[in-house]
């Protein structure tokens, strides 16, 4: 019987996964416009085709919680399964769920853009993979922000997988608080009462 042990992955995929990350971040900034925050709908993946491995389109279902709408290989190979449909905090550990949590809630209150450091939990046939966490929100056409555009980049090597996420101590970290301007609902025409006429005969 042969043993061959964990599958050991390089990683990134696709070469120059970080510069990627800068231009995705670009590419959102672009189509987000003055005041406005980028619609789901106006994102075209064409444009970001070396940043698609390692994308996700993520909607908050609750207060700290949101899931895989769709994602890239890069994000399923770090689960060792198909994400999508599947919480965020599935790429992070118990400690790093809880700030995890207040993280997405700050993408979609206040709402904000955020670039974070993180790092893998190592252990055996698990190496060092360090990166960061993009999160950058996306408004529906009622105005309200309950989905994000969000990537993954990190560099190393994924081995053993499922791969768990802290937050990085070291490392860049950016909270962008965002000020946007909703579409303007169309408030229905308000109509006089009809006149009605009274006679008196008395």
């Amino acid at each position: 019987m042969n043993d061959t042990g964990p599958t050991v992955t390089s990683f990134p995929a696709v070469p120059g996964a970080f510069s990627s990350a800068d231009a995705l971040e670009n590419y959102w900034r672009e189509i987000r416009g003055a005041r406005r925050l980028p619609a789901r709908t106006s994102i075209d993946p064409a444009r970001i085709d070396a940043a698609l491995p390692h994308a996700f389109i993520i909607e908050r279902v609750a207060s700290g919680i949101a899931r895989f709408r769709v994602c890239g290989q890069a994000i399923n190979a770090l689960v060792g399964s198909e994400a999508r449909g599947m919480p965020l905090t599935v790429l992070f550990s118990v400690e790093g769920r809880a700030q995890l949590a207040a993280e997405i809630d700050k993408v979609f209150d206040e709402p904000a853009l955020m670039s974070l450091p993180i790092a893998a939990v190592r252990g055996l046939a698990r190496p060092r993979l360090a990166g960061r966490l993009l999160l950058m929100p996306l408004q529906s056409p009622d105005g309200t922000v309950n989905r994000a555009l969000g990537a993954l980049f990190v560099d190393g090597m994924i081995g053993q997988t499922p791969r768990v996420f802290d937050f990085a101590k070291l490392g860049e970290r950016r909270v962008e608080s965002l000020s946007y301007q909703a579409p303007e609902t169309t408030r229905p025409a308000q109509t006089r009462p009809a006149l009605r006429l009274v006679v008196n005969n008395g």
